[in-house]
């Protein structure tokens, strides 16, 4: 016999129980969208927590802060304390200076905070590039509603307060917009600009009437960062740093701990998906235990005429592939709408926070699944079938 008759003979034989055929396509079919769907969710939110988390802190920053118990800041010496402990690339303190911002005309565009942050941690800008240690700076997307495009590459003015003799003053500086940077992707709050912390101490110096180099030496500051030279070597750090009586916050802590909590979401999904599959399987089972009895008779027939037992095999086979192939179909098909459905959701009720995914290795897995599923299901009953005696079935 031909294999196009072996298939005709296979699709013949699969609708003669319509009802539980579709039943065991739609179990597995289940199955199958469930493992889809997780691997799915799983995919989409691990990318979108470790694109965000990247963009909005660095992982090879820590953050130093004093005691609970101590009544002090931390200072130079802290500095000078922290630089020396190997593997510390940078170290800066993170403050901040209110300022107004101009254009070339004097005309006010808004206030903003000007924040320090070296140029290793600025995010990429939008437009323009990223700030050199000179009198530059990066401006959020937008600044009390109006776009900031506009100004990258060009020179504005700040106004800022300036303490001197006692008495203060606001006088303007002038500083240059190298680009712009999406503020929701950052970890900073809104209408904030980002400098190097040179040009934010002077800022912040003048403020108090003080040299940056005094303001720098007999200020205490809230928080110092260091800056690793590495990831790895993060944790190794912040650990010298806490030996020393001091508290540490560190992004790297975080991002070790979620992959395993995201890492739940496709293991109780594959569970799930493997608990449906095995009820396919034993449904598809019990369907070719009755086609084998429906057809015992037809098969004793065919072992008369000549048929092997591998051949009798293969019919059986081929139709558990066909339905593993229609489940398969089923799947996709659901899948898809799903995806669709669920990330059209996802923006307008969640922001886009995350989308589900889907890839080819994914895709081709679950195909393999819904194969072997039917297959695992129906192998004994369908070797017991090739064995049948065709004289004894043909008696009964």
């Amino acid at each position: 016999m031909k294999f196009k008759q072996i298939i005709n003979l296979a699709i013949k034989n699969i609708f003669r129980s319509k009802l539980k055929t579709l039943t065991s396509m739609l179990i597995i079919s289940t199955g199958i969208i469930t493992l889809l769907l997780t691997q799915g969710i799983n995919q989409g939110t691990q990318k979108a927590y470790q694109s965000n988390f990247l963009e909005k802190s660095s992982l090879k920053e820590i953050k130093v802060l004093p005691n609970i118990d101590s009544n002090e800041g931390l200072n130079t010496d802290d500095e000078k304390k922290f630089s020396s402990i190997n593997h510390v690339k940078e170290t800066y303190f993170p403050i901040s200076e209110l300022t107004e911002l101009l254009d070339s005309n004097s005309t006010q565009i808004d206030k903003l905070w000007i924040n320090s942050m070296p140029g290793s941690l600025a995010p990429k800008p939008v437009k323009g590039k990223i700030y050199s240690q000179e009198n530059e700076i990066l401006l959020p997307k937008k600044i009390g509603g109006k776009d900031t495009a506009k100004y990258v590459g060009k020179s504005l003015k700040i106004n800022h307060i300036v303490s001197k003799g006692g008495k203060t003053s606001v006088e303007a500086s002038v500083i240059k917009v190298s680009g712009i940077y999406d503020e929701s992707k950052l970890n900073v709050s809104k209408e904030t600009a980002l400098a190097s912390p040179h040009f934010v101490y002077s800022l912040h110096a003048d403020t108090n009437g003080l040299s940056v180099e005094d303001m720098l030496k007999f200020e205490d500051f809230q928080a110092l960062s260091l800056i690793s030279d590495d990831t790895e070597s993060v944790p190794n750090i912040a650990k010298e740093v806490e030996n020393q009586g001091y508290n540490t916050e560190y992004s790297l802590k975080e991002v070790q701990q979620m992959p395993g909590l995201l890492g739940m979401i496709p293991l109780i999904g594959t569970v799930i998906s493997l608990i449906i599959l095995l009820i396919g399987a034993i449904n598809i089972g019990m369907l070719t235990i009755q086609n084998v009895r429906n057809r015992y008779s037809e098969i004793g027939l065919l072992k008369a005429l000549g048929f092997k037992n591998h051949l009798v095999i293969r019919v059986f086979l081929i139709e558990t592939l066909i339905v593993g192939i229609a489940s398969y179909i089923i799947a996709i098909l659901i899948f898809f709408v799903s995806k669709l459905v669920l990330n059209y959701l996802i923006v307008t009720k969640l922001d886009g926070q995350f989308t589900v995914m889907s890839d080819i290795k994914t895709l081709a897995g679950s195909l393999v699944i819904s194969l072997l599923a039917p297959i695992i299901g129906s192998i004994i009953p369908t070797i017991k079938a090739g064995k049948i005696n065709p004289s004894t079935a043909l008696k009964e």
